[in-house]
């Protein structure tokens, strides 16, 4: 179906006798006559694209669209941009607003999504625990209710409204849309490509997909607003079978079902896709698991299809009391998990086995629904579908076991001082028990939860299985240990290819902490202090047997200075603050101010160094709580003191970043959580 505008408001009866111009799916391809569409709004046989009348259909007729009715704000949409991936693959506040959400399905879990306009949650998370920033206003709505209205309403968060008459176009002109993705397909026009419009195994198949409880009526196909004809067909990623183009509204469908045939539609194209994955007779996307790749999974009694939470399906087998179904198999099958919805069109299940999936359309179901984006669960390891090699193997016995997982740790010290002791052997076939903890830099380590500490082999590997988005990617720290025994932080990135490198003992670590030395004290003929580096500064002398500070150098300005060591030796905006809070508190301490003090000047120059570097509200919270709670202990302070010292900072950092009462106080109470080392997250969001 060709449409780049959606009503988000169902309608249960439609009028027969009412004028194809009546009906904005008609109107939008000029249609006339008398019509009625068909099941969901979407087939729109009856209508004329002549000017001949066809005979209406019965006075009324029923469409199963399961989508709530929202009311949304004030204002007008039509010039919003398409986005496949969904509102929550957007963190830039004018591209959200800018958008819509594209995905396939009217609802997810019972919330509005496929075309609701994008919310921009003021840089802050938009629900607890979760890392987007960026949701659909169908899915809030559900969640928050009223209280959605009133943050738009008081300008706390925004949502895109259009001008009148303007268009895609418009927005487009004004919105630089993401970078291409190179093409991994090549693309041959179906019955001459231009001027038609695909369609999906048979001729009236426009990709309209049964309405099921939960998620409403689907499609065969996402969304996405595309300038040119080339930046369409770099949407075709993950299964891509085609695509459809219209160049006067820039809207490009991309095709997950077989494009096999057209229909004429004036200013419409349409090509098939031809990749690796679908030149073999339109294979399934992934790959049967051999039993070694399956060594790791849980038996699940309840069967595959029980289950709801996408870790515990890739964690999965199949272990229920059906061994077959129309001699597909079942019991000891791998679970595979349907990101986008319903697997199937005869059931509601996210999660099969594989055998049945594979083999079972035509057979024990209709339609493959969610062929677009498929996982299977299976044991990940180094010779197999991990892709690259890890570093050589960390030594973790000078590591302490974190009994709850280094899911729960907010604290970078502790993290790096860590490995996983819980006793879940893995988790979506990465392994979790003993791995040696990861520091994602103080912030999000991925697009599942809010965590900022997570096991190896789960952080580095579990993007695209997992998770979806390792946000760490480009620099991260890992805990391990030194010859000596004592604990180091090597520095890991991750390279476009996949590859995996390493930076022993911590350079980005050590080059903060010499800043953070040379904005401070000086020991005697140049010797490094404690945890730092021989240097000299304007702000520091050395005039005896004992490290002194210049009378005139202030906590502040040391900050400033690491900081602006830290970043030109190339660290993290995290990893500067870091340093600017060690600064702080050593020329703190020099001064002779009590540990409270050294505190609250380490907070204070961290979230300075933040905000500089363009960190959100809740980051610059986040790093400030972590400083504070860094110079308490230091400062050998009680755990309890180090607690509401790293919460004072985190509440001061945060007002001051413009954070509300109610974040506010939530941003206080994590870093207090942090800086006492209390698990705050919820089983179902732990990894």
């Amino acid at each position: 179906m060709n449409i780049a505008f959606l009503l988000l408001v169902p309608w249960a009866l439609v009028d027969a006798e009412a004028d194809c111009s009546a009906h904005p799916a008609c109107a939008l391809k000029g249609l006339v006559g008398q019509c009625c569409p068909s099941d969901g709004g979407t087939s729109l046989d009856c209508c004329s694209e002549a000017g001949t009348a066809a005979a209406p259909s019965p006075a009324t007729v029923s469409v199963p669209s399961l989508a709530p009715a929202i009311a949304l704000p004030a204002g007008k949409r039509q010039c919003l941009l398409w986005n496949g991936d969904g509102c929550t693959a957007l963190r830039q506040e004018d591209l959200c607003t800018a958008s819509r959400d594209g995905r396939p399905w009217e609802m997810s879990n019972g919330r509005t999504m496929q075309g609701s306009p994008c919310v921009w949650c003021g840089g802050k998370q938009c629900e607890e625990n979760k890392p987007d920033l960026c949701q659909s206003y169908g899915w809030l709505s559900g969640a928050l209710g009223t209280a959605l209205d009133g943050k738009l309403a008081q300008a706390e968060w925004s949502i895109g409204d259009c001008p009148d008459q303007s268009t895609v176009t418009d927005t487009v002109s004004k919105v630089q849309l993401p970078a291409a993705a190179p093409l991994v397909a090549s693309f041959s026009p179906m019955n001459g490509g231009t001027d038609k419009a695909c369609r999906g195994s048979f001729q009236a198949d426009t990709g309209y997909q049964a309405a099921q409880p939960l998620w409403g009526a689907g499609k065969s196909y996402t969304m996405w607003t595309a300038q040119t004809l080339e930046d369409c067909k770099a949407h075709c990623q993950d299964n891509c079978k085609g695509i459809e183009f219209n160049a006067a509204n820039m809207y490009c469908e991309v095709w997950h079902h077989p494009v096999e045939y057209t229909g004429d539609v004036a200013g419409y194209e349409c090509y098939k896709a031809t990749t690796e994955e679908t030149s073999e007779a339109e294979a399934f996307p992934i790959a049967e698991p051999s039993e070694d790749q399956m060594s790791c999974l849980k038996p699940w009694q309840g069967g595959c299809s029980s289950i709801e939470n996408k870790l515990t399906c890739l964690s999965s087998k199949d272990d229920g009391q059906i061994d077959s179904i129309l001699g597909l198999k079942v019991k000891g099958q791998a679970c595979v998990w349907c990101q986008d919805g319903p697997c199937t069109s005869n059931s509601k299940s996210q999660c099969e086995p594989y055998d049945y999936l594979k083999h079972g359309e035509g057979k024990a179901f209709a339609i493959l629904q969610g062929r677009q984006n498929l996982d299977v669960a299976q044991c990940f390891n180094e010779g197999s579908a991990l892709g690259a090699a890890a570093p050589d193997e960390e030594d973790v016995t000078c590591l302490a076991a974190a009994p709850s997982g280094c899911n729960t740790i907010f604290d970078a010290t502790q993290c790096l001082a860590s490995k996983d002791g819980r006793d879940i052997e893995s988790v979506a076939g990465l392994k979790v028990n003993g791995e040696p903890c990861v520091w994602c830099g103080g912030g999000f380590c991925s697009s599942n939860n809010a965590n900022l500490c997570e096991p190896y082999q789960f952080a580095v590997y579990g993007a695209h299985h997992a998770f979806n988005t390792f946000f760490a990617k480009g620099t991260f720290k890992v805990a391990g240990c030194n010859a000596d025994g004592t604990t180091s932080a090597g520095v890991i990135s991750v390279d476009s290819t996949g590859q995996v490198t390493e930076t022993p003992d911590g350079t980005a670590a050590a080059s903060a902490a010499a800043a953070a030395t040379a904005a401070a004290t000086t020991a005697p003929h140049g010797e490094p202090t404690a945890g730092g580096a021989a240097t000299s500064t304007e702000a520091v002398t050395s005039t005896d047997s004992s490290a002194t500070t210049n009378s005139n150098a202030d906590p502040a300005d040391a900050g400033v200075t690491a900081a602006g060591a830290s970043k030109a030796a190339g660290e993290t905006p995290e990893q500067q603050a870091a340093a600017a809070g060690q600064a702080a508190a050593a020329v703190a301490k020099a001064k002779g101010m009590p540990g409270s003090d050294q505190a609250s000047a380490a907070g204070a120059a961290a979230a300075v160094s933040a905000k500089a570097s363009g960190l959100t509200a809740e980051q610059i919270a986040a790093a400030a709580g972590a400083a504070a709670a860094a110079a308490a202990k230091a400062a050998g302070m009680q755990p309890t003191e180090q607690a509401a010292a790293a919460g004072k900072a985190a509440a001061i950092a945060g007002k001051g970043a413009g954070m509300t009462a109610d974040p506010d106080a939530t941003a206080a109470g994590k870093a207090a959580a942090a800086a006492g080392t209390i698990a705050i997250m919820l089983p179902d969001d732990q990894a």
